[in-house]
């Protein structure tokens, strides 16, 4: 009898550990949503200059911020459901991404902000191969989405180095896969 209870019990908070997960695997999977479209906002307006001079520069600097940090919740849900599967690319890739993210969000008083964001974005592109070929490996997400996140630097990167005429409309186009990516990404964790 004593025996069947502890099993209970031990069942019982399993249950509970399982739902935990699948909760906060859904709130990773909305802020995978949110960065998604976010972004594709951000950068229509950014590579348009549409609303640019009536929106207040603290305005643009949160959104910036928000979207980072939903970034990072959202490849954490990526790290976490893959983390058996993806083995220790996956760990590095999201180390890379959250260092990026730190970067970019903090490393205005350590580098002045144009360094910052070049290095952030070349390391989160970096962080972004690395978790897109585990995400390849681990096979819970359709193939498309981590193909997409491997496209989108190949397509973005020459855009911020190059500039000129094409650079906006690169990063735009980089920005558009990535965030597809994303929000695919993010239907997925929601499901779960």
């Amino acid at each position: 009898m004593e025996n069947e209870l502890v099993q209970s019990e031990h069942s019982n908070v399993m249950e509970d550990k399982d739902r935990n997960r699948a909760r906060f695997l859904q709130i990773c999977g909305l802020a995978a949503i949110l960065t998604g479209v976010l972004t594709i906002f951000g950068s229509g307006i950014e590579t348009t200059g549409a609303f640019l001079e009536t929106v207040p520069t603290a305005t643009m600097d949160a959104a910036y911020v928000l979207s980072n940090i939903l970034a990072l919740l959202a490849f954490t849900g990526v790290f976490i459901t893959q983390r058996k599967e993806a083995g220790l690319a996956n760990l590095v890739g999201y180390l890379i991404i959250l260092f990026a993210n730190i970067l970019m969000v903090v490393g205005g008083p350590i580098l002045n902000a144009e360094q910052s964001i070049m290095i952030g974005g070349s390391l989160y592109a970096l962080g972004g191969i690395i978790i897109a070929i585990a995400t390849l490996k681990a096979g819970l997400f359709p193939r498309w989405i981590p193909v997409l996140w491997i496209v989108t630097p190949v397509i973005g990167l020459p855009g911020f180095i190059l500039g000129g005429m094409a650079s906006p409309l690169l990063l735009f186009l980089g920005s558009i896969l990535f965030s597809i990516a994303l929000v695919g990404a993010g239907v997925v964790m929601w499901k779960q």
